[in-house]
């Protein structure tokens, strides 16, 4: 089972997202940005833009409430940037996952959370890498 299959399959057991455990979103995160990494260092505009359009709802949100129908949408559109852009498949199937379990505002913040938490990893990993050879 790949990395992505087990992060899908747990995110699946969830009832809500929102009942993630948050040291295993943030363990999964950086799983999912250590792969994009290792495929393309481009990613990092993709990834940041998939965040905008999330904190763009949350915004959203503040000002009103909570409505499940957007969050729904950014199935389509992760979708369509993964078609032009494989190398974000694992991050494309996981956030589909985790969209699915999106039933209010405390599910939409653990979704957030993961997303920033991918985008920050995915900036750290070259960082730490670098580190450890200087150590090493």
């Amino acid at each position: 089972m790949s990395i992505t299959d087990k992060i899908i399959a747990d995110i699946k057991e969830l009832h809500r997202l929102g009942g993630w455990d948050k040291d295993h979103l943030v363990n999964s995160a950086r799983e999912i940005a250590s792969l994009l990494r290792a495929r393309d260092d481009a990613t990092k505009t993709q990834l940041r833009k998939f965040l905008h359009v999330m904190r763009k709802l949350e915004a959203d949100f503040q000002k009103d409430h909570f409505e499940k129908a957007p969050v729904i949408l950014l199935k389509p559109k992760f979708a369509y940037t993964v078609a032009r852009k494989e190398d974000l498949a694992p991050l494309g199937l996981v956030l589909e996952a985790a969209i699915g379990k999106v039933e209010d505002d405390k599910d939409f913040e653990a979704l957030l959370d993961f997303m920033e938490s991918v985008v920050a990893y995915n900036e750290y990993l070259p960082i730490e890498k670098r580190l450890q050879e200087r150590r090493g």
